[in-house]
């Protein structure tokens, strides 16, 4: 006696599909085998339950190897691997095989980041989910810089017995940081070490947020004497110089070479000639002032105009007739007669 089993499909008249199982025996007769129907069964709901959890098995495997991030799931207990994608696999550079024999998390970070993983795990238990950065190890021995999100997944229980790590390559947010840094470590070099006053001002308030050596050596004032406040608050400017200057760097966008009398330390009033431009530092919009002292250049210059006038005076009311002549030609240049008494 021969024993099989098989399942048939059938479709319906009204397009239902139909499974079943039959149960089917066979024997020997004149050399022939003959199987005879000994039971069937509908197993229709459980066949079609069954394709459609493999479609949505299929489903989600598709949905997560289309992700461009990685994702990966293990056991909290064991760190046996339980799923991830194509992303987790390409990026890592590891097999499925490899992958499900690796122990999680050890396997793919370095001790520094797995102490932060551990930290992590530890207070995802007291609910929640957290972001952690870290350096994702991989086969071929170079490190990708990840931001990773995880959270603890619930097994059919309700037991929180997986951890999920949803990661993102963020190496060229990395090097963009970089080479950010590098920017304004050049740029705080240049103002702090340039010979001409600067400052770095809000362009929404105008108060100072920073100011260099040049500045504080030029008004006698420190940065942490102004910082927050603007040139009227500071003792400066008078409210309405301060207005003007403020109301023309935020219409006119940059103010060149314009003169302002600021008085300093001891009350001392200095001729400046400022000027200012928004400048972008980083993510911060701010307003940039070079200033250039010209307070002796403009003494020398009255001081010029009244030597001039002085004498001006002197030649015209001389008692005596002058004669200029040229020191290198010795042409005639100019003559003052004497005047009539």
């Amino acid at each position: 006696m021969y024993k099989r089993q098989f399942q048939i499909h059938q479709v319906k008249n009204n397009g239902e599909n139909k499974y079943s199982l039959l149960d089917w025996f066979g024997f020997v007769e004149n050399d022939h085998l003959t199987y005879l129907c000994r039971s069937s069964k509908d197993i229709s709901k459980s066949r079609i339950r069954e394709q459609e959890i493999n479609f949505e098995n299929e489903f989600t495997k598709l949905a997560l190897d289309a992700q461009i991030d990685t994702f990966f799931v293990f056991e909290s207990s064991t760190g046996k691997a339980i799923k991830w994608n194509k992303a987790f696999r390409d990026v890592s550079g590891y097999s499925d095989e490899e992958i499900s024999e690796l122990p999680a998390p050890s396997s793919y970070y370095g001790s520094d980041d797995l102490k932060k993983v551990n930290k992590v795990i530890k207070n995802l238990f007291n609910g929640g989910s957290c972001t952690i950065e870290i350096d994702l190890l991989c086969k071929a021995g170079y490190v990708i810089p990840t931001e990773y999100k995880v959270s603890l997944i619930n097994d059919t229980k309700n037991n929180s017995n997986y951890i999920l790590f949803c990661g993102r390559d963020i190496l060229e947010r990395k090097q963009a940081q970089l080479v950010l840094q590098k920017s304004k470590d050049l740029f705080s070099k240049i103002f702090n070490m340039s010979p001409m006053p600067m400052s770095l001002n809000n362009p929404k308030t105008g108060t100072y947020l920073k100011v260099n050596l040049a500045w504080s050596e030029m008004t006698g004032i420190s940065e942490n004497k102004v910082f927050g406040k603007n040139d009227y608050q500071a003792g400066l400017l008078k409210k309405s110089e301060f207005e003007e200057n403020f109301k023309l760097i935020k219409d006119e966008r940059k103010i060149t070479s314009k003169h302002i009398t600021i008085r300093v330390k001891n009350n001392i009033e200095k001729e400046l000639l400022i000027s200012a431009n928004h400048i972008t530092v980083g993510d911060k919009n701010l307003i940039l002032t070079t200033a250039i002292d010209v307070t002796v250049d403009k003494k020398m210059a009255l001081a010029l105009v009244e030597s001039e006038e002085k004498y001006r005076l002197l030649f015209e009311n001389a008692g005596i007739g002058i004669v200029y002549f040229s020191s290198v030609s010795y042409t005639h240049l100019r003559a003052h007669e004497t005047k009539a008494n």
